[in-house]
């Protein structure tokens, strides 16, 4: 198993990414969505979330209970997600829908340290391939 130092579950795309929302988190509790438009990172109910826009589309990411968020947009390039900082070795999972128009990726996205390595496990894409061109530094099982 490969061991990261840190870990970012991210889904990025510029096509529909919907993790199913929930009601409530963990504890049984109501959780309050929140809803954000520039570019944040912070943590909520112990989760990490990511969000990137460069602002000139229309984007709305929302965070859900537990590990779930949602994210509605019209146009821009963004890129989102939720999960550990700093993580650890651990088995994910995640659900949702991907319904790509044009250009846009859905993957797990992560980063190492000593040596920083920042990375991509692209699940689909769109109109291109992002690893065209790119050389085979590896495999992972899922």
């Amino acid at each position: 198993m490969i061991s990261f130092s840190s870990l970012l579950f991210v889904c990025i795309a510029t096509a529909a990414v919907l993790a199913a929302p929930g009601k409530y988190n963990e504890k049984n509790e109501l959780v309050a969505r929140q809803s954000i438009t520039a570019s944040e990172t912070g943590t909520i109910s112990g989760w990490f979330y990511y969000f990137w826009t460069d602002g000139t589309g229309q984007v709305t990411f929302t965070n859900g209970p537990g590990g779930q968020y949602s994210v509605t947009w019209s146009g821009g390039n963004w890129r989102a997600g939720k999960g550990w900082n700093p993580g650890a070795a651990r088995a994910i999972t995640y659900s949702g829908t991907f319904s790509p128009v044009g250009n846009s990726y859905l993957a797990v996205y992560g980063w190492t340290t000593s040596p920083l390595i920042e990375y991509y496990i692209v699940e689909n894409f769109g109109t291109y391939n992002p690893s065209t061109g790119a050389t085979k530094k590896g495999s992972v099982t899922s």
